[in-house]
């Protein structure tokens, strides 16, 4: 066998002995059978890695909508970062990518539904306020309750305001929490058994409004203004002593 290169002409020599007869045939069809065996086999093996990586993009979707049923943005992961200066750059090669885009396109639109949710009464409750949310969506959390807290009072609702806008909740809890007995819930019925009574709407308000509340009016401190001479000069007697006394205790004296 003769062969041909850049670094000039190779000669090979080869001896062979014949052992029996050949059965084309039979080994071509030997041949195919393994050839067969090992595409079935890369099939599979491929088929296994679409499915897994499937199945990885697919929680990762699932995650990212579970973001926005549950307003927690920090189950967005990095897609809640897309405007970050640092991480932006992430996301957009992650949207190109035809491997990642599929999780990328879901997850950055659940991003955009999240700061819609987050700017309504119910979202912005779910969320409780998170700042860290706000910042994400590029909001302020008190330009929301100022915007919200009349219309949660128009409407009654009581959870928004018991947690977020006590001016607008204190007529409510004082006219519906004053006096109210949070553990007497139980009663004996007519034929001897215990049971409870249900909940009106104001009882999960009025846990909901003391607990980051008070009905208690601040108290103002009242300064007694001296009404003659002697008085007066008591009182600077007084105060003149606190003051030595002050000075006494800063040399240890």
């Amino acid at each position: 066998m003769k062969m041909k290169s850049k670094d000039g002409e190779f000669a090979m020599t080869m001896a062979g002995k014949k052992l029996g007869g050949c059965d084309a045939t039979a080994a071509k069809a030997q041949r195919d059978e393994k050839v067969a065996s090992i595409n079935k086999q890369s099939a599979a093996m491929q088929a296994q890695v679409a499915a897994n990586v499937a199945l990885s993009q697919n929680a990762e979707i699932a995650q990212c909508q579970s973001a926005v049923d549950k307003m927690d943005m920090r189950m967005l992961g990095m897609y809640g970062q897309c405007d970050n200066p640092k991480t932006g750059a992430v996301c957009k090669q992650m949207l190109a990518s035809e491997h990642t885009k599929p999780v990328a396109t879901k997850c950055m639109a659940n991003q955009v539904e999240f700061c819609k949710r987050y700017q309504t009464m119910d979202g912005f409750v779910k969320a409780n306020a998170d700042e860290e949310a706000a910042k994400m969506c590029k909001v302020s959390t008190t330009q929301l309750k100022a915007a919200q807290c009349p219309q949660a009072a128009k409407t009654e609702q009581l959870g928004y305001l018991a947690r977020f806008c006590p001016v607008e909740a204190k007529p409510l809890a004082t006219a519906h929490c004053v006096g109210r007995d949070y553990t007497a819930r139980a009663y004996t019925t007519a034929r001897g058994k215990t049971a409870l009574k249900p909940k009106d709407k104001y009882e999960d308000f009025c846990v909901s409004y003391m607990a980051h509340n008070s009905l208690e009016e601040p108290r103002q401190q009242t300064l007694s203004v001296p009404t003659s001479t002697k008085e007066a000069v008591d009182a600077a007697k007084q105060g003149a002593a606190q003051t030595i006394n002050k000075i006494k205790g800063l040399f240890g004296k």
